[in-house]
């Protein structure tokens, strides 16, 4: 599937001005962020399905959305991934022994 999202990064002002080969850039940091992300995920051992394979496709380190199981199993399966969700959710990696 190919995802064409241009326009949402033009409507929010996160491109520069074309070039003379009509070429735009990121140039706003969240979004760069943002594709980064995307980008690494991507390319993770489980893709973007992973993202939400087996679980409710919400961040079972949230603390309004703890869920020992599928928590316990990302630390074991993907420890890495584990990590990022952790500090997405503004907890420590410490807690969970990462």
């Amino acid at each position: 599937m190919n995802l064409d999202i241009t326009g949402w990064f033009s409507g929010k002002h996160a491109l520069t001005k074309a070039d003379a080969n009509g070429l735009q850039q990121v140039a706003d940091p969240v979004a760069v962020k943002l594709l980064a992300f995307i980008h690494d995920n991507s390319f993770a051992e489980d893709g973007l399905a992973g993202l939400t394979e087996g679980g409710s496709g919400a961040n079972p380190f949230a603390s309004d959305s703890l869920n020992l199981k599928e928590q316990s199993e990302l630390l074991e399966r993907n420890p890495a991934r584990a990590r990022q969700m952790i500090i997405a959710a503004g907890r420590d990696p410490k807690l969970f022994r990462l």
